[in-house]
């Protein structure tokens, strides 16, 4: 009879911990920048650069983006998972357009930004972060397609390429 009750016991703590892994919430994380145009400008280090002067559509892919997802950027290069709001300025937010679903790994947000950054600075992601009712901004660190520069118009770039019209991004070697 011991026999069956550690059974069962073990069972029964095998099925919760099942349930309380699966039933944590994913936060909202970004893993890559695009640009939805017709000509994709990057820099010597594959940065994406935007021009000032015109609103920019971004195209982010990641993971868990929902209707009330917005997205922020920083100056300031952090590690992804610290806060933006405690080392310094975000800009103004901006939502992200997931086509009406409920949850989505990639949105697209309308951009305007005032700040022209100069040689190897660059502006970095953070992301809304809503936990009961405190809401933060986690910075998504400092990788490659996770960072870019805004330029005046007609900054001369080192490198460029091409979207097609399906939107397809394609990643520089």
């Amino acid at each position: 009879m011991a026999d069956t009750d550690w059974t069962c016991l073990l069972l029964l703590a095998l099925i919760f911990c099942v349930f309380k892994v699966h039933s944590q919430t994913t936060s909202t994380e970004v893993e890559a920048l695009g640009l939805l145009a017709t000509e994709i400008q990057r820099d010597a280090n594959n940065h994406l650069i935007l021009s000032a002067g015109k609103e920019q559509k971004l195209l982010i892919v990641g993971r868990n983006f929902k209707n009330d997802s917005e997205v922020a950027f920083t100056l300031k290069r952090l590690n992804r998972g610290e806060s933006c709001e405690d080392h310094g300025e975000i800009s103004k937010k901006f939502a992200i357009s997931i086509d009406g679903l409920n949850v989505s790994n990639t949105g697209v947000s309308n951009i305007q930004l005032d700040h022209i950054t100069a040689e190897n600075e660059y502006f970095y992601v953070c992301i809304k972060h809503i936990e009961g009712k405190d809401i933060s901004w986690i910075h998504q660190g400092d990788g490659v397609y996770l960072k870019f520069s805004w330029t005046q118009s007609g900054f001369d770039v080192t490198r460029s390429d091409r979207v097609d019209n399906n939107c397809e991004v394609r990643k520089i070697k």
